[in-house]
């Protein structure tokens, strides 16, 4: 059995020149009318305050529009050391800290400088998402290898409150007969997240099976990459993110929710795509934060 899980591989990436004192990236982001307005769900009164979000990925560069509130390292023994040398923690930690600017994102790296990790290192970071009290799990990650002892801490880890949000991968055709699996996002736990375009179609690339819950933005996402820069990346890695930041919004305004409950109101309030009802690919539909703060 392998031990080895890789970040949900980035699509493409385009490094954007940008002047050094922009800050307003909202501007850059074709789907933020898609019927999910965040410019005016960031004004809601929280925008995630007191909300903490662990972040699986490959750590987080510097940054001046990122305010990470602690970190640790599983990769190597140096635990103060969770740089991001790679980029795509960068992007991911943007994402959420733009859609709830005010949640405290804790960086856990877990994926090498060359984005791959073990088994023990995803475990190790759940487990420390667990002792800190996390509220939100990112993981912007898979394998293709059913790993059992990963499913149980899993298991641990909803039990304790924590709502898990994973990529559903990006190894597809958009064939939707064809069923391919990403873990940690196909365990039934896990809010499994795929990807949309700019035209609200399926990606290409966003896997397809039985698991996948609900689908986001996550095809050319302007987002942060270390030492100030920002870059244009695609995959399921992105839209990921989006749900994660999204539930820290939900969660700093309904406290009492359980994840049970957060997986409810993104499924009730999601756009419905694709066939009627739930099909493989599309999930329970298309984010929809308008509508989700509706029900909040």
């Amino acid at each position: 059995m392998s031990n080895l899980i890789k970040l949900a591989k980035i699509i493409d990436l385009e490094e954007i020149t940008v002047d050094v004192y922009q800050s307003n990236r909202l501007s850059k982001q074709w789907w933020a009318k898609m019927g999910t307005d965040i410019d005016q769900a960031v004004k809601t009164p929280k925008m995630g305050a007191g909300i903490k979000v662990c972040v699986l990925d490959t750590g987080a560069g510097i940054h001046k529009e990122l305010d990470i509130k602690g970190g640790v390292n599983f990769t190597t023994e140096d635990a103060n050391d969770y740089i991001d040398r790679q980029g795509h923690g960068t992007h991911v930690c943007g994402i959420i800290s733009q859609i709830a600017p005010e949640c405290e994102i804790h960086v856990v790296k877990v994926l090498a400088d060359n984005g791959s990790g073990q088994m023990d290192w995803i475990m190790k970071g759940i487990e420390y998402a667990i002792d800190i009290g996390a509220s939100v799990i990112n993981m912007s990650l898979g394998s293709s290898t059913y790993y059992g002892p990963l499913h149980n801490l899993v298991k641990l880890a909803v039990r304790k409150g924590i709502v898990i949000c994973a990529a559903a991968g990006n190894e597809s055709d958009n064939d939707v007969e064809t069923e391919e699996f990403s873990y940690p996002g196909a365990l039934h736990e896990v809010i499994s997240v795929g990807s949309v375009n700019r035209k609200q179609g399926l990606s290409k690339f966003s896997n397809t099976n039985r698991e996948v819950d609900i689908v986001a933005p996550g095809e050319h996402i302007y987002s942060l990459a270390p030492n100030d820069k920002y870059v244009v990346l695609s995959g399921t890695s992105m839209a990921t993110p989006f749900v994660a930041g999204i539930t820290a919004l939900v969660l700093a305004e309904r406290p009492d929710l359980d994840p049970d409950g957060v997986r409810e109101l993104l499924e009730k309030s999601a756009t419905d795509a694709g066939d009627p009802g739930y099909d493989f690919g599309f999930g329970n539909g298309i984010i929809n934060l308008d509508k989700l703060l509706d029900l909040v």
